[in-house]
């Protein structure tokens, strides 16, 4: 369970700003504020090109950064490389200094690509949907099978490429906030980054998760991308989760092939839903 603990001021880390003893500099910020931000960075090292997606969390005193490298530390194709785990480098007057002691930054390496809502100008579509889900189920399917359920998988974590009229995902963040607040990890993210979530029921309550909690997510964003509209429009992050929780969503205008296999994944209950393996190939041929 996460510990009781006070809230910082927020704190709002501006472009410039750099991580690990100078490593990597924060480029562009991407979202949220204060004490839930997700940022570009690039490595300051000559010569190197490299970018990463950077994230950051409140870490609570007595949580030893060893601990959250082993949590962190894993490699699987598909999702991003941890670069770095640490704090911001001091900078600025004595009580922002003391301010950026209390959050934990990861950067993590991304590859050739685009932020994926920078993709999303809007609906996709039946056939748009279907393939960039296909793809991105793919990675969760990767990593599951690997021993790592991404449960807080949500778009504004994944990489995508564009290739003509299809977008495909390349890789997604392993890493996230939603990680920490409902699978158990001992870190806390405060304020308000995402109006939404995407993660199944039983994930939300705690109560955890399994395979079938990465069909719900994935049949979540399948149903936004094509028609633009997300399928719990009474929950919201900050305020009623009822309705996401009780597997109530508003009708699906797809066609009913396809309506009918995402409303299955949007079970409350788990064992309502088909697996990520079944969804995946019935996604191949939804006729």
């Amino acid at each position: 369970m996460n510990p009781t603990i006070e809230r910082p001021s927020d704190l709002e880390f501006p472009l410039g700003d750099t991580l690990g003893g100078g490593a990597w500099r924060v480029t562009e910020h991407l979202r949220g504020g204060g004490s839930q931000q997700l940022f570009l960075g690039e490595s300051t090292r000559p010569g190197d090109a490299e970018r990463g997606f950077v994230s950051m969390i409140w870490a609570p005193k007595g949580v030893p950064e060893a601990e959250l490298r082993r949590t962190l530390g894993y490699r699987h194709a598909g999702v991003h490389e941890l670069a770095y785990l640490g704090t911001f480098d001091p900078r600025g007057d004595a009580e922002r200094r003391e301010a950026q002691r209390q959050y934990c930054a990861l950067v993590e390496r991304v590859p050739e690509g685009e932020w994926l809502p920078r993709l999303l100008p809007g609906p996709l579509g039946v056939i748009g949907a279907i393939a960039l889900g296909r793809s991105l189920g793919a990675l969760l399917q990767g990593a599951a099978k690997a021993g790592t359920l991404l449960v807080g998988a949500r778009p504004e974590y994944v990489w995508a490429r564009r290739t003509g009229a299809t977008l495909t995902a390349v890789s997604v963040s392993g890493r996230n906030w939603d990680f920490f607040a409902h699978t158990g990890g001992r870190c806390l993210v405060l304020g308000r980054l995402h109006e939404r979530h995407y993660y199944a029921p039983e994930v939300y309550q705690e109560l955890g998760e399994r395979e079938a909690s990465l069909c719900f997510t994935l049949a979540t964003m399948i149903a936004e991308w094509a028609t633009g509209a997300f399928p719990f429009p009474e929950s919201w992050a900050a305020g009623d989760m009822s309705s996401q929780c009780a597997g109530r969503h508003a009708p699906l205008d797809l066609p009913a092939p396809l309506a009918t296999l995402l409303s299955s994944c949007l079970a409350a209950d788990p064992a309502q839903r088909p697996s990520l393996d079944e969804l995946l190939e019935r996604l191949a041929s939804p006729k």
